[in-house]
């Protein structure tokens, strides 16, 4: 059975991931709990789950450099190149190679602090922000991890340049 994510609403509308078929949930209230439905056309049972995020996120591939120390641009000594899977306003997503450079390598760790430097269309200006590692997803089929962190500390300006980029 496949899954879908979708926000909680009274109306949902959703393509099969199947047959991609089109398909709309209607309900008085407002929906906020998992179920299943099946396909309108193929008949596929889908499990449509919930969004229950705090904040929008958004889906992209924008490189970022990223380090345990303090660093101020791209060319620090021991940033490290990963790429931003998705962002909101509150953390954002990147994807790494599983590669540690050392057995004490804190960079995979729940609970560290990561300076991130990336930039946003359409300024394009470089942003330094600060996450705490909050998930870490490793596959056995990939030679890829994921690390979610959540922004700390975030100041003002990058704030504002994130939501900007985050509006529809």
């Amino acid at each position: 059975m496949k899954v879908l994510l979708v926000y909680p609403s009274r109306l949902i509308s959703f393509k099969c991931p199947y047959c991609e078929a089109a398909g709309k949930i209607k309900r008085e209230t407002q929906i906020s709990e998992d179920f299943k439905v099946r396909c309108p056309k193929c008949k596929e049972e889908i499990y449509i789950k919930m969004n229950i995020r705090k904040c929008y996120r958004k889906e992209i591939s924008i490189t970022v450099h990223y380090s345990l120390s303090d660093i101020s641009n791209i060319s620090d000594r021991g940033a490290r190149k990963g790429k931003i899977i998705n962002i909101s306003k509150g953390g954002l997503l990147i994807e790494i190679s599983s590669v540690r450079q050392s057995s004490e390598d804190d960079y995979e760790k729940q609970g560290a602090i990561l300076t991130f430097l990336f930039s946003l269309p359409p300024n394009d200006e470089l942003l330094k922000v600060k996450g705490e590692i909050k998930k870490i997803i490793s596959s056995a089929q990939s030679s890829k991890i994921q690390i979610g962190a959540e922004f700390v500390r975030l100041e003002e300006y990058s704030k504002k340049q994130i939501g900007f980029f985050l509006l529809p």
